[in-house]
């Protein structure tokens, strides 16, 4: 992976995620793609991340929502067809990529990263059963708390490596992850989220 130009490996990552999105039984894909994606990071010059952050952060959002994509292809919620543990360990291999990535950026680009996962938990959901599950589920399972979910396995990672950097973003993470609970049905899928699954 390392000897292959930057925007080239980046595109076939996001080939290989395109093959996976919205299918059970693509962790193992997703999460190989995500330890190419973060070996390629800290192989590549800091100018070349810096100027390709945005692709790699893309690829990074596009794993963190494997646990938004399988709850939509599953909108009955049957316990069975929700591979919790595969979810965890997409969003764990993806977490690390990212701190990878954050290592690899100045830290004046770090806000504005930090901003885009925020915004991301936030923002329309469009996939291909995506309607068929907010109208059939009834709003079971809100998609952007899903959402906020995999991002907390980000933020956590972060903190426990990046203190001193993270501790001022802790209070608005806070905030929003409280926001979107109270204004959203509780997740019926996966339980809230707690410390103990990210670790």
């Amino acid at each position: 992976a390392v000897t292959v130009k930057a925007s080239f490996m980046l595109s076939a990552v996001a080939s290989a995620l395109d093959s996976c999105e919205g299918r059970a039984g693509t962790d193992r894909g997703i999460v190989l793609m995500m330890h190419v994606l973060e070996k390629k990071i800290n192989a590549m010059k800091k100018s070349e991340v810096k100027t390709l952050r945005h692709e790699i952060l893309a690829l990074c959002l596009r794993g963190l929502d494997y646990r938004t994509q399988l709850v939509s292809q599953n909108f009955e919620c049957n316990v069975a067809n929700i591979p919790v543990h595969a979810i965890q360990d997409v969003e764990q291999a993806t977490a690390l990529t990212v701190l990878s990535f954050v290592l690899r950026l100045p830290e004046i680009d770090f806000q504005p990263l930090f901003n885009k996962i925020l915004e991301w938990t936030e923002s329309d959901i469009i996939h291909g059963n995506m309607e068929r599950f907010m109208t059939e589920a009834s709003l079971k399972v809100s998609p952007n708390l899903l959402r906020a979910k995999a991002a907390y396995v980000v933020m956590a990672t972060l903190f426990d490596s990046l203190r001193a950097l993270f501790v001022p973003y802790f209070t608005q993470v806070l905030d929003r992850t409280l926001s979107i609970i109270v204004t959203k049905p509780k997740d019926s899928c996966g339980g809230s989220p707690s410390m103990k699954e990210t670790h």
